[in-house]
């Protein structure tokens, strides 16, 4: 069985010379899917690894994976949001009504969903996979290291992993530049 694991990084701070550490911001990163999938070339026809609710829709609301999708973030955490439905994110979904946000946490926390892929992927095979990615200009939420409410807006690393089973991160497919 296959399965994908989408899950978010922060980048390394690299304006400031201060340190070089990595370090942890709390962000949205607001996956808007637009007819998501995975496609194979094999030969002359084309084969279509789908997914289920590709676009994120269910009903807008906090700390709640979507319809079809698991939670792989940290159990002590939760999970992530199906916006728009609060924090101040605003954004209109890119395809139906509803998306994913998900977030960086200042405590080196992160949120991250899988599902089974339709049939499995093939070693040597090329796959093409499309999604839409953006932040929001407004998270506001209690920090997690202080209590005070914040504005997160820093980028984050998106990543696309496959793996064995739920939450397996065995292989990077892709990730997305600073």
């Amino acid at each position: 069985m296959a399965y994908l694991i989408f899950s978010i990084l922060t980048l390394e701070k690299t304006k400031h010379k201060t340190s070089a550490k990595m370090r942890v911001f709390k962000v949205i990163v607001l996956l808007l899917f637009g007819s998501a999938f995975l496609s194979v070339a094999i030969a002359q026809t084309v084969d279509t690894i789908t997914l289920t609710n590709p676009s994120f829709e269910d009903i807008p609301r906090h700390s709640h994976a979507p319809r079809g999708w698991y939670d792989c973030g940290f159990s002590t955490e939760s999970p992530p949001d199906i916006q728009p439905s609060g924090f101040s994110v605003t954004k209109a979904a890119k395809d139906g009504n509803t998306y994913i946000g998900m977030v960086v946490r200042d405590n080196d926390t992160w949120e991250s969903i899988a599902q089974q892929l339709s049939s499995p992927m093939v070693g040597g095979q090329c796959y093409a996979f499309s999604i839409a990615l953006c932040r929001s200009e407004l998270y506001l939420s209690p920090s997690q290291m202080t209590g005070r409410e914040a504005n997160y807006t820093t980028p984050a690393r998106f990543r696309i992993y496959a793996g064995f089973d739920y939450c397996d991160r065995k292989f990077l497919l892709g990730e997305t530049k600073e």
